[in-house]
């Protein structure tokens, strides 16, 4: 784990939704007692049980959230993309992180944010704490949305969900998608075997609904893929 130590700018911290709402005071002073790491592919950033006394924002890459089964496999929980915030719910409430966390197949640059800074800053500013309550209620509201895919019975139907939940860009009536996580890890997110994604994804390409790619998908029939996914 390579750390900077050098403090974080208000900007920085700003891009974090749940950072946000702090004045530019408050993220002058959480800065200078946050620091950058630089995590490998793969490489461990906590394990479940440990003392939560910080908080993370990815900058860049991802963050795997998982648990281990009795047999040593994964089970991933989240995916965590440039953007957002991990930790919070432990650095508020239990003490101590409930779950493991590694970087994605692309490695993780990301901001450490001291716990007990960040709890006693939001003590002097109530506006922001409800602030950062909003942002912690949205983000239970994308946890049960998850779980409801989840419980999606047909392994096509989860991936269309989620490919169609992506940020896209459009070209010339197609859209293309980024994979915010490896195939593998996508596949143990969607609750499938690394074998039945690459059966979906061949069988969207053999009906000509989307090029895959090994980071990147073009959907060539959206309408097609919207039907599968079964939203109205």
């Amino acid at each position: 784990m390579l750390v900077r130590s050098t403090p974080l700018s208000p900007a920085e911290l700003r891009t974090f939704p749940l950072l946000k709402p702090l004045r530019e005071e408050l993220l002058l002073e959480l800065g200078t007692s946050a620091h950058a790491l630089e995590l490998a592919a793969n490489e461990s950033l906590f394990r479940a049980g440990e003392p939560a006394t910080a908080l993370y924002g990815v900058l860049a890459g991802s963050i795997v959230l998982y648990r281990s089964s009795a047999d040593g496999r994964e089970q991933i929980v989240h995916d965590s993309g440039a953007g957002r915030t991990i930790a919070e719910a432990a650095v508020f409430l239990y003490g101590s992180f409930p779950v493991n966390a590694r970087a994605g197949a692309r490695g993780a640059r990301l901001a450490r944010v001291d716990g007990a800074r960040f709890l006693e800053l939001l003590d002097r500013d109530p506006s922001a704490m409800h602030s950062v309550l909003a942002a912690l209620c949205r983000r239970l509201h994308e946890l049960v949305d998850r779980v409801e895919m989840l419980s999606l019975p047909d392994a096509g139907q989860r991936l269309a969900r989620f490919i169609l939940r992506l940020p896209a860009e459009g070209r010339a009536g197609t859209f293309r998608v980024r994979l915010p996580v490896a195939k593998k890890d996508l596949a143990a997110q969607l609750a499938m075997t690394p074998e039945t994604l690459s059966r979906v994804l061949k069988r969207w390409r053999d009906q000509a609904w989307a090029v895959v790619q090994e980071e990147e998908i073009e959907l060539l029939d959206i309408a097609a893929i919207e039907e599968l996914s079964g939203e109205p």
